[in-house]
C-alpha cells in the first residue's frame, strides 16, 4: 500500500474489533496474500445470547434516551463487531432521524473493513438510499477489483440515467469503480471534483489510486483542449474553463503516471494561482506520489513551481 492510500485508509479505517465467544467463524474465499486477510463469504453468525445482546446494543444505539445509554450501545456493538453489520444495515435502511443514522454509519465504519467489501457489496442494490450510499463509500476506501463486475454496470445505469439519476449515488457509483480500476467513473469524478473538491477530494484521491497508469492519464488529459494552454501574461481563463482545468489537474495528481507529467509541468507557467497551485499538487502527484499541498501563497506557490520545473 502506498502511503497516499495509507494515509486516507486510515484516516476512516476500523480497529480489529474482538470477537464474541458465541460468534461462528465465517468461511472465507480462499487465502489471501501476505499480510492481507481473506474477503469473507459471511459475516460472522451470532446467536443465542450474542444475538439478544446486539439486538439490545442495537435498540440502545437507536434510542439513546441518555449519553451513557448510546455509548453502551456503541460499546456493545463494536466488542461485538462485524457479526452485528446486518442488523445496523437494516436499521440504516429504515431509520428515519438523520442523528440515529449518524450513529449507526459511526459503528459500521468501526467494525467493516478491506475484508468485507464482498459482503457490503450484496447492499449495492438495496431498497434503501441510505444504504447503497453508505456501502458504495465504504467499499472504495478499501480498493478491491472484484468488485469491479458488480460497480461498473451499476455506474453505468446512473450514468445513462442522467439528470433523472441521484447525483449523490452516480458519484458514489464513480468512486467504488474507479477503486477497483475501472476508468468508467473518471468523468463523473471530474464533474464531482468540480463542484465540491474541497469536500470530496481526499475521498475522489483515494479511488483515483486504483486506475493509476496510462490509460487514465490518457482520458483526464483528453479532457483539457488546445486553448487551455497557460498563459504566463495575458487574460486568465474563463471561470468554466479554469474549473475544468483544475479539476483535471487535481484528478491526474491522483492517477496520472510520468506520460502526464509534461502536460501538468506546462500549467506550472500558468498566470492564474489557482490554477498554478492544481498544477504544483499535480506534479508532486504523479512524480512523487505525495498528497496535495495545502495553503500555498501566491508567492510560495511561484517559488514551488520554479523547483518543480528543473
Amino acid at each position: 500500500m502506498n502511503a497516499v492510500t495509507a494515509l486516507f485508509v486510515l484516516s476512516a479505517a476500523a480497529f480489529t474489533p474482538l470477537a464474541s465467544a458465541a460468534q461462528t467463524p465465517p468461511p472465507v474465499e480462499k487465502p489471501a496474500p501476505s499480510g492481507q486477510k481473506p474477503h469473507l463469504e459471511a459475516w460472522p453468525a451470532l446467536t443465542g445470547e450474542a444475538l439478544k445482546t446486539a439486538q439490545t446494543d442495537v435498540e440502545r444505539l437507536r434510542k439513546a434516551s441518555t449519553d451513557e445509554m448510546g455509548a453502551q450501545g456503541r460499546e456493545g456493538l463494536i466488542k461485538t463487531g462485524a457479526g452485528a453489520a446486518p442488523l445496523l444495515l437494516a436499521v440504516l435502511g429504515k431509520e428515519k432521524e438523520e442523528v440515529v443514522r449518524g450513529r449507526v454509519v459511526a459503528v459500521l465504519d468501526q467494525i467493516t473493513a478491506a475484508e468485507h467489501t464482498r459482503l457490503l457489496a450484496a447492499e449495492f442494490s438495496s431498497k434503501s438510499r441510505d444504504v447503497r450510499l453508505y456501502v458504495l463509500g465504504r467499499c472504495a476506501l478499501f480498493p478491491d477489483p472484484g468488485l469491479r463486475a458488480k460497480a461498473e454496470p451499476l455506474l453505468a445505469r446512473l450514468v445513462k440515467d442522467g439528470d433523472k439519476a441521484d447525483s449523490d449515488e452516480r458519484y458514489a457509483a464513480a468512486l467504488c469503480a474507479t477503486s477497483t480500476g475501472s476508468t468508467a467513473g473518471l468523468g463523473a469524478l471530474h464533474t464531482a471534483a468540480i463542484e465540491n473538491w474541497n469536500k470530496r477530494g481526499v475521498l475522489i484521491r483515494a479511488a483515483l489510486e486504483g486506475v493509476r497508469g496510462p490509460e487514465a492519464s490518457a482520458a483526464i488529459s483528453g479532457m483539457l483542449k488546445d486553448s487551455d494552454s497557460p498563459m504566463p501574461k495575458g487574460p486568465l481563463l474563463a471561470k468554466e474553463d479554469r474549473q475544468r482545468v483544475v479539476a483535471c489537474l487535481n484528478l491526474l495528481a491522483g492517477c496520472g503516471d510520468k506520460s502526464a507529467l509534461a502536460k501538468a509541468r506546462a500549467f506550472l507557467d500558468s498566470n492564474d494561482n489557482t490554477v498554478r497551485v492544481a498544477a504544483i499538487n499535480a506534479v508532486l502527484g504523479i512524480a512523487e506520489n505525495k498528497p496535495p499541498v495545502a495553503n500555498l501563497s501566491a508567492f510560495e506557490a511561484v517559488e514551488l513551481a520554479k523547483k518543480l520545473k528543473k
